[in-house]
């Protein structure tokens, strides 16, 4: 990670249930992928492309179970053992041809990708439980992804804390109002139904649909106090400003047809840095 930031504010001062969760989740997902980031920055090309060369195609691990099994002197049948099994790594090969892509930011592309999975998975689950929990709404009701920061704010209501939390929150992001945060909430949820539904793979359905919300709201992401946010967060050991334009971060442009999307560390680092912010923002607000 060259220019990303994962640490998260401590409860020192009180300890609230809803925060503590997604802390201690959110902290296990983020080291898992920095340790995986740290293997590869080890790693030269050449030893990546000789792993993906090992396993696509010719590999079969059923033959080294039945061979276990047999130095026991147990003997098994396992159809598996005789057949031509492995892995199959074309799309990956292609890209690397095609697309110029390197075996390391293939890894750490969908490393991201299975991170934001995660990361949005646990932001999801704190907020539904607190929802349910503080009968906001019914336990029988299911909440759809779209939907949560939209129950956050009825939840704020009802504790009569949304002004403070909008104060929290200004002062960590320049988002101002609940109807930014929310726009922006269904823009990262349509990135996870592309990972969740897709593994992602741009279909043309998807693609229209995004490009469709991503029209919707360009007047927010054009926002030019809102990408001063961005100016904080993107800027390399050099201090060159990296990227500073959420229309640039977030753009349909970046997406293909038929074509693996591989997730770069500019949006990946938005998507962190903006779940982390609305929870540390309500940690703030419930301990005031």
């Amino acid at each position: 990670m060259d220019y990303g930031t994962v640490s998260i504010k401590l409860p020192i001062e009180k300890q609230i249930g809803v925060y503590n969760n997604f802390l201690t989740q959110y902290s296990l997902i983020v080291t898992s992928n920095l340790l995986v980031e740290e293997l590869v920055s080890k790693s030269n090309e050449q030893d990546l492309l000789d792993f993906f060369d090992e396993f696509h195609g010719h590999f079969n691990d059923y033959n080294v179970v039945k061979n276990s099994f047999l130095m026991k002197m147990i003997d098994i049948e396992m159809i598996q053992a005789e057949e031509t099994r492995g892995l199959w790594l074309d799309r990956l090969y292609v890209d690397m041809t095609t697309n110029q892509k390197m075996p390391s930011e293939i890894v750490l592309s969908i490393q991201r990708m299975k991170e934001y999975l995660l990361l949005f998975a646990n932001f999801e689950n704190t907020l539904k439980q607190e929802m349910y929990e503080s009968n906001l709404v019914d336990s029988n009701k299911f909440i759809r992804e779209n939907e949560i920061v939209k129950y956050l704010n009825d939840y704020l209501e009802k504790e009569s804390k949304t002004a403070l939390f909008y104060t929290e929150i200004r002062k960590r992001t320049y988002f101002k109002e609940f109807d930014e945060i929310n726009k922006i909430w269904k823009m990262l949820n349509d990135i996870r139904n592309l990972f969740a539904h897709s593994g992602g793979i741009v279909t043309e359905k998807w693609l229209e649909k995004y490009k469709s919300t991503f029209g919707n709201n360009r007047e927010i992401l054009s926002n030019a106090s809102l990408n001063k946010s961005l100016e904080a967060v993107y800027y390399d050991t050099m201090g060159t400003k990296l990227c500073n334009d959420l229309c640039t971060v977030l753009t349909p442009d970046q997406f293909e047809i038929d074509k693996m999307y591989y997730l770069n560390e500019e949006l990946s680092n938005f998507f962190r840095n903006f779940i982390v912010a609305i929870a540390e923002s309500l940690y703030c607000t419930l301990t005031s």
